[in-house]
């Protein structure tokens, strides 16, 4: 397994191929599928740039990724226009 230097900070890109039944009759891609995306190529980068695999890791260890985010958001109220009420 490759670590990378904590000095230098990559950037890594994807490209991936937009299939027919992940859009919707206008060829929008469905909302719900970035996600499907962004994980895939985490994956994959993950594997090829720091050559782990994350599942030999986890059939040798017994251990899994697991991502967790816990997140509190304040809204002011406001009306339609935008507004607050103060």
């Amino acid at each position: 397994m490759t670590v990378p230097d904590s000095k230098e900070p990559q950037f890594l890109s994807s490209k991936a191929i937009i299939r027919f039944q992940d859009c919707d009759p206008y060829s929008h891609l469905n909302n719900g599928k970035y996600l499907d995306y962004f994980m895939n190529a985490r994956e994959d980068q993950v594997w090829k740039e720091y050559d782990f695999n994350i599942y030999e890791y986890s059939r040798t260890t017994g251990l899994g990724w697991v991502v967790t985010q816990k997140s509190d958001r304040l809204y002011q109220a406001g009306t339609i226009d935008g507004r607050s009420d103060d």
